[in-house]
């Protein structure tokens, strides 16, 4: 495969990432926007993106090796354009891990939004059993054992939220909605990570609101 070729194949790339970008933009234009009683920040750069990203780059990285190695040994076109193929989709999968980490936790009297520039995630007070800031120590041992592979230390701090129901997700595609309120499929999820800049600080703005919501569901039991 040439290098002009390739060349285009990165440009196309390119193009429809951009492409992605202005439509999603489109689509959320012109939405009411409420202003959240107080906002938390996430941050991009943690634990997580950094295990996709070393995972995908790893991808691309042997692709690219495999493909070229046969090109050179049975001068095979098709099977440097294969190889080449995870590099070009490493590019967008990289771009959404930035989206989907970046953006806030805004904190309303009825629910908790978290709003990043990939999705956006509703959970009512009532629906959040538990808060609490865990590490990669804590997860399930499929999770430890691949945060391991890539390298990545387990003492990143994090905020985990149990859910008294399953996460749903929307059926939006450029800009999709998850949560317990959201109209969709069901998908099994009880435990939500969220990488917010300061973790102390996110554990005292929504504890008082899950007790409350807890007190009022006792309440609620006790009355019926």
């Amino acid at each position: 495969m040439s290098t002009p070729v390739l060349i285009a194949l990165l440009v196309i790339a390119l193009i429809v990432l951009e492409a992605l970008r202005l439509l999603e933009r489109r689509a959320r234009r012109g939405r009411p926007i409420e202003e959240p009683g107080a906002q938390l920040s996430l941050t991009p750069d943690n634990s997580f993106t950094q295990v996709m990203t070393r995972f995908a780059l790893g991808l691309a990285f042997v692709g690219g090796f495999v493909g070229l190695l046969l090109h050179f040994l049975d001068r095979d076109g098709l099977a440097l354009a294969t190889g080449l193929v995870p590099i070009v989709l490493a590019l967008p999968v990289l771009w959404g891990l930035r989206r989907m980490h970046t953006g806030t936790i805004d904190i309303y009297a009825t629910h908790l939004l978290v709003r990043t520039r990939a999705n956006t995630q509703s959970y009512p007070w009532r629906d959040i059993a538990e808060v609490s800031i865990a590490t990669w120590a804590d997860a399930s041992a499929s999770d430890r054992l691949f945060v391991h592979a890539t390298g990545v230390g387990f003492g990143d701090r994090f905020v985990q939220l149990r859910l008294r129901r399953s996460v749903r997700i929307g059926l939006g595609f450029f800009h999709t909605e998850f949560g317990t309120d959201v109209p969709g499929l069901p998908i099994g999820l009880k435990t939500i990570r969220l990488f917010a800049q300061d973790p102390d600080r996110a554990i005292e703005v929504l504890r008082p609101y899950i007790a409350g919501a807890a007190r009022t569901i006792t309440a609620d039991v006790a009355s019926t």
